[in-house]
């Protein structure tokens, strides 16, 4: 009992506790954990925004609910302007670049992310109700993909660049990556030893942990 006691003392601090805690024990790839920190650090700079003024300045698992989640959503998408009267809040969390107005898919990622946070809390017992129970994320919205053709991939690969070497880099990257069609982080894993007579072959990352298919291109 006493164990279960400290365990749920630990995890009282909400933003800068649990969540830092998480991202090191959920089984995602280097880059989504880039991804996820992105987000905790954005979580810290609305915790120090909500508490402004308040005996409490951190914000309990316990304590989150639909209504917290429509803030933090709303903190999310107005962030570029909060951070305009509230300038302390970059000084005290800072970031590479200045906030910027994030589009609807952003803010929906960014909310789908949070409630994964969510889910693992409630499986581990951390929290009794899971706040997104009763919270519904917007869905993503996307245009109509248009896809360049065999003959323009070849136009790219075939354009000299010879005076932007570093370019010319980046260029070949991008048609390898047309043509073999796997994730970014799967990509960047790659060496000579994948390569077996005429193909590619390669375990992908984000489902090895759940089932091992070694795909084959």
């Amino acid at each position: 009992v006493s164990e279960k006691k400290d365990k749920k003392q630990q995890y009282e601090l909400f933003l800068n506790t649990v969540f830092a805690d998480f991202i090191e024990k959920y089984k995602i790839s280097e880059v989504r954990k880039k991804n996820y920190r992105v987000i905790m650090r954005t979580l810290l700079r609305y915790e120090i925004y909500a508490t402004t003024g308040k005996r409490s300045k951190t914000i309990n698992l316990k304590d989150v609910t639909s209504d917290t989640l429509s803030q933090i959503e709303y903190f999310f998408k107005n962030e570029h302007l909060i951070a305009k009267d509230v300038p302390q809040l970059y000084k005290k969390v800072s970031e590479k670049r200045q906030p910027k107005p994030r589009g609807d898919n952003t803010i929906s990622d960014m909310m789908t992310k949070l409630r994964t946070f969510f889910i693992w809390c409630y499986k581990n017992d951390l929290i009794q109700n899971n706040p997104f129970k009763n919270f519904k994320i917007k869905g993503c919205v996307y245009g109509t993909p248009i896809y360049i053709s065999m003959d323009e991939l070849l136009q790219i690969y075939q354009t000299n660049l010879s005076f932007r070497p570093q370019l010319a880099i980046q260029r070949d990257i991008f048609v390898f990556h047309s043509l073999i069609g796997c994730r970014v982080s799967d990509l960047m894993k790659l060496t000579p030893k994948n390569i077996i007579g005429a193909t590619v072959t390669y375990v992908p990352n984000k489902s090895k942990h759940k089932h091992v298919n070694t795909l084959v291109v």
